[in-house]
């Protein structure tokens, strides 16, 4: 959709691109369920098209439509199996991002 999403805290903002930066919205009313802090990073995936959101020891993914609630948050150790030992302790991972 080229839209870009933009979190800061409790409040994120959306901008289409070529457009102006809409916002700032609630995250618990754009992204229902999505944590309100703590965010590390996120990713949108365009083969699955989902969007990816993980906290140091969380993730939680969506196709998003605008109010859906966002899937139930699940450990990273458990949903990406094969990642090192360091980034599956309690302390967990400080980034990720897709290349």
């Amino acid at each position: 959709s080229k839209t870009y999403w933009f979190f800061k805290g409790s409040k994120c903002w959306s901008k289409k691109y070529g457009k102006k930066l809409k916002g700032s919205f609630k995250v618990s009313k754009e992204w229902k369920g999505l944590p309100t802090s703590g965010l590390k990073s996120a990713f949108y995936d365009r083969k699955g098209k989902t969007y990816w959101f993980f906290t140091s020891t969380h993730c939680y993914s969506k196709k998003y439509k605008r109010g859906k609630k966002i899937s139930k948050k699940k450990l990273i150790s458990k949903e990406w199996k094969g990642l090192p030992n360091e980034l599956r302790s309690g302390k967990g991972m400080d980034a990720a991002i897709q290349g």
